[in-house]
């Protein structure tokens, strides 16, 4: 009995964080998180894009050939990927590399780098 009743007690400490759907830029350009369930949400306070670039554990750069993961110990990972125009943090192993033409989520990870090509969104404009 005790431990079904301790096993309860779990559960319910682990359903005290609001549900998170993800991130969105506001109509300022500022990116907050977005918590709720469908039909029902709330946006969080602005996230610093900066604070989260500063603490990666790689410097992340780009140049006219592409993107350039820098580690401590002087090892470097390359991804072809010219124009690009701005880096943002998007978590601690998670970059987001903004081009003309798109908009890549870039992983440095030590051993699982890698690029992915993130879906356009289009401007949906509703008419009444």
């Amino acid at each position: 009995m005790r431990v079904a009743l301790f096993l309860v007690a779990v559960c319910a400490l682990a359903q005290v964080e609001m549900p998170s759907i993800g991130v969105m830029l506001d109509a300022s350009g500022a990116r907050r998180v977005v918590y709720g369930v469908a039909g029902n949400f709330t946006l969080g306070p602005p996230l610093v894009e900066e604070a989260v670039l500063d603490s990666l554990p790689s410097a992340v750069a780009f140049d006219e050939a592409g993107l350039v993961i820098r580690r401590a110990d002087a090892s470097e990972v390359r991804f072809a990927l010219p124009s690009v125009t701005a880096l943002r943090g998007m978590s601690a192993e998670w970059v987001q590399a903004i081009t003309a033409t798109g908009s890549y989520a870039l992983r440095i990870e030590r051993g699982r780098e890698a690029l992915y090509a993130l879906p356009a969104v289009r401007a949906e404009v509703r008419r009444r």
